[in-house]
């Protein structure tokens, strides 16, 4: 990847001998993206796309420099951010121009594609906008198959997640139908007991919203170094209001995410404590 963003530098710098300030704004953006600095690289594009707006390179790069830095990281939250910023980038070019041949290629989509189908629930959420789905048809334009990617993303995993999965349902769920609201709490001897890993439990919070009248789901997990929580809803009920108000998080209002440095136990009898003064907004 260096040695690619390295021939891009040459490649543009080789065009002109005096160069323009769009120019070398490119030149410095590219230089901070083979630097690594790619937070200041996607900033500097964003920039110059602003002030460019007949020009699709820049939105293009912003794409590209955040797309790669996705699949640098664990951080599941930080990967679906670099994701969300890399398609409104893309986004921006393609309600131009949607016949632009140039704006991707076949794996730049299927990255975008993949970060697309997990940040909205397979494309269920309520913020899937029309752009999105414009976005996919234009993936599926290029010849993008999206069922292998299904197929790894949500039907490659072992025997021990299923029974992990069977495990919480029986014995870790709490139903509270007087608030619309389902919870689960997962221990650190779970996670032990069935050899589970952090992606092992994507999408377990998703469950309790299958139940009937169910509003609100919550998760909470006992990782070593806190306790993580998931949270899902339904209709009008603010997840990420929520979660910035209880537990030091944030997301989408339907699908957010918090922390606590709390035991399970704590944080879990926080949890129970605060749920009634959202009674009303769970009816």
């Amino acid at each position: 990847m260096t040695k690619c963003i390295i021939t891009l530098v040459f490649f543009v710098t080789s065009l002109v001998g005096a160069q323009t300030q769009y120019e070398q704004g490119m030149q410095k953006a590219f230089a901070l993206w083979g630097e690594g600095k790619t937070t200041e690289a996607s900033a500097m594009f964003e920039r110059i796309a602003s002030a460019e707006k007949n020009n699709w390179l820049p939105n293009y790069y912003v794409s590209m420099v955040n797309t790669t830095a996705a699949f640098q990281t664990k951080d599941k939250d930080k990967v679906a951010a670099l994701l969300g910023k890399a398609q409104e980038a893309l986004n921006i070019e393609l309600d131009k121009n949607p016949e632009n041949p140039e704006l991707l290629d076949l794996n730049i989509a299927t990255c975008l594609y993949t970060g697309t189908m997990t940040d909205t629930g397979s494309f269920r959420f309520p913020a899937t906008s029309a752009s999105v789905h414009r976005m996919v048809a234009h993936f599926n334009d290029m010849g993008l198959q999206h069922t292998p990617i299904h197929e790894q993303v949500y039907d490659s995993f072992l025997e021990n997640r299923l029974r992990f999965i069977g495990h919480a349902l029986l014995n870790r769920m709490d139903v509270l139908y007087e608030y619309n609201t389902a919870v689960m709490a997962i221990s650190r001897d779970d996670i032990i007991k069935y050899d589970i890993k952090t992606g092992d439990t994507e999408g377990l919070v998703n469950y309790l919203l299958t139940i009937k009248g169910i509003k609100f789901g919550a998760i909470v997990i006992d990782r070593n170094e806190e306790r993580k929580w998931s949270f899902r809803s339904k209709g009008d009920f603010d997840v990420n209001v929520f979660a910035r108000n209880h537990f030091e998080g944030g997301g989408h209002k339907n699908a957010a995410g918090g922390r606590s440095s709390h035991q399970l136990e704590k944080t879990l009898a926080h949890f129970y404590e605060v749920l009634p003064n959202y009674k009303n907004e769970l009816e």
